[in-house]
């Protein structure tokens, strides 16, 4: 009888009981150490009272609308020019910054911002004049 009881119990509690969105435990931890480790970042908003009642079927959710993505130009690229057998001396010249997945294009040292440098066919340790500040450095 007592368990037949809690049984009936328990059944009604269930049906209802507002279904929940069932997350997994790995979400739940990758939230909780984000919060952590991230704690400037504001949570999501909480939803209104208003909210908490609605059905969330297709046909009444209303999409969010998204960015539509703008395309960026891509860096400056600029040739290198080498720099004459006349003007060579013995000096303490840095070396330009090899650019990942980008064979030939160089950074340059004096302006690591301002674009690429292009030094395809040139051989290394050639002294080559930046295309953005006028310095000379060598190629890698």
């Amino acid at each position: 009888m007592r368990t037949s009881l809690s049984i009936c119990a328990l059944a009604a509690f269930l049906a209802l009981a507002a279904p929940l969105r069932a997350e997994s435990l790995g979400d739940w931890f990758k939230k909780l150490g984000n919060s952590m480790s991230h704690p400037q970042k504001h949570p999501t908003p909480a939803r209104s009272r208003g909210e908490r009642g609605k059905s969330t079927d297709a046909a009444t959710v209303t999409p969010t609308p998204t960015a539509t993505p703008v395309a960026t130009p891509g860096p400056t690229v600029r040739t290198a020019s080498v720099v004459t057998e006349a003007k060579r001396s013995k000096r303490d010249i840095p070396y330009g910054i090899p650019v990942a997945e980008k064979p030939g294009f160089v950074t340059s040292p004096y302006s690591p911002n301002q674009g690429l440098v292009d030094v395809r066919g040139i051989p290394s340790g050639t002294e080559v004049k930046d295309p953005f500040t006028g310095k000379v450095f060598l190629t890698p």
